[in-house]
């Protein structure tokens, strides 16, 4: 009777025998702990250069404001019903700030087997502007032998965004963008990385004190 039962059960056990050892030797393998069948990854840095380049317009970061400026000529008080000039200007407009990433160059991005090294340029300011559709003039008054300053509107604009340029500045509309960025290129990595990459190491390059503002923000 025993020996019946083992000639039923004999293939049932080297089967799940068989399937032990192959289980076994599939988990050691993916898991790099057979020497030589290791899984070997590879990271195409170029790709993921030429997908970092177009990415800029992702990681900008806008401030909105408005504000109420009111613009007259500097002069004694009794005399402004005479030759005075005021005006009173509904300013609205945005400053955007974000990294350039179309330079970033080929020894930016590095790769060891393991970990992805980015080596960003700086963020900065890109546009400062007023919104011409909603800024208007609320208030106008003029003295009774005054003369209108022709350049009074274009004064008061670039008044206005300077004056949101360093709102935005000091509410560190940098440090915003480069942490968007960071955010941006790190969900672009993971997506076309998969599993190669374990670690992904971003440092930004310092910021130039002398770089010129855009022409807008000037």
């Amino acid at each position: 009777m025993l020996r019946m039962l083992w000639k039923l059960l004999k293939p049932v056990l080297l089967l799940a025998l068989v399937a032990v050892v192959v289980i076994g030797v599939l988990f050691a393998y993916t898991r790099g702990l057979i020497p030589g069948l290791g899984t070997t990854y590879t990271v195409n840095t170029t790709l993921i250069l030429d997908g970092i380049q177009q990415l800029s317009s992702l990681t900008v970061t806008r401030f909105n404001y408005s504000s109420a400026v009111y613009t007259e000529r500097d002069m004694p008080d009794f005399l402004k019903f005479l030759y005075g000039d005021r005006q009173v200007m509904i300013a609205v407009g945005a400053i955007t700030a974000g990294i350039d990433m179309s330079g970033i160059q080929p020894q930016d991005v590095t790769w060891n087997g393991e970990v992805l090294s980015l080596r960003l340029p700086a963020p900065s300011l890109q546009d400062c502007f007023l919104d011409d559709g909603a800024t208007y003039i609320a208030d106008q008054q003029t003295g009774l032998f005054a003369r209108r300053d022709p350049n009074i509107d274009q004064d008061t604009r670039r008044y206005v965004v300077g004056q949101f340029r360093d709102a935005a500045l000091a509410a560190e509309i940098l440090a915003q963008a480069q942490t968007q960025a960071e955010l941006v290129i790190r969900q672009f990595v993971a997506l076309v990385s998969s599993d190669a990459v374990r670690r992904i190491d971003i440092t930004f390059q310092p910021p130039d004190p002398n770089a010129p503002l855009p022409e807008t923000c000037s």
